[in-house]
């Protein structure tokens, strides 16, 4: 078996470091201490999502917004639309980039797969990949079921998915059901 890894598979050590410092406990220190706290907060900026807050199965995200997986990937829907193939057939497409993070000793490199992409109708369908599809002139380009991806690099390009003009799209899904991550669940975007 090649040593690669599935996209949101990378284990990802997260090393939590804290600094120590010793405080008199005079009324002076305190008061100093409390006044830099004060400065701290008033100037800090706007606190960020977490990574699991991002996650979180309720939250529902708009075309472009990245999502940061607890492996140290990252996930991106841009586009969903219905194309008509040259031989008459609508499909739905979704573009979609998926960035690789840091690298796991013992792997040369992650793989993408498309299988862990979805798209939801109204009354919670789940439309998965097509397991086929023909030529298409209008998307390029399209990604295999499997594409290998390098440590810290990105792929990016349009999944053909079994829906068509007739599916009441609503949202994008992504879900690694393979992984191990603690911390890991279903990310979605809103259709349009």
């Amino acid at each position: 078996m090649p040593k690669n890894l599935l996209a949101t598979l990378v284990p990802a050590a997260l090393i939590l470091t804290g600094c120590g410092s010793s405080v008199s406990s005079t009324k002076a220190d305190t008061d100093t201490v409390d006044e830099v706290q004060d400065t701290q907060q008033a100037s800090a900026p706007a606190a960020t999502t977490s990574t699991a807050d991002a996650q979180s199965a309720s939250t529902i995200h708009v075309f472009g917004d990245t999502v940061d997986t607890p492996g140290g990937s990252s996930v991106t829907a841009y586009d969903y639309r219905v194309i008509t193939t040259p031989g008459g057939e609508h499909e739905g497409v979704l573009e979609v980039k998926v960035c690789i993070g840091d690298p796991v000793e013992g792997y040369d490199g992650g793989s993408v797969l498309t299988e862990f992409w979805s798209i939801e109708d109204g009354e919670d369908r789940r439309y998965q990949p097509a397991s086929s599809y023909g030529e298409n002139d209008e998307v390029s380009p399209i990604l295999p079921f499997e594409s290998m991806v390098a440590w810290n690099d990105c792929i990016r390009g349009w999944i053909v998915m079994d829906t068509d003009d007739n599916t009441d799209a609503q949202t994008v899904r992504y879900f690694n059901s393979t992984t191990e991550e603690p911390g890991a669940e279903e990310i979605r975007w809103a259709i349009p």
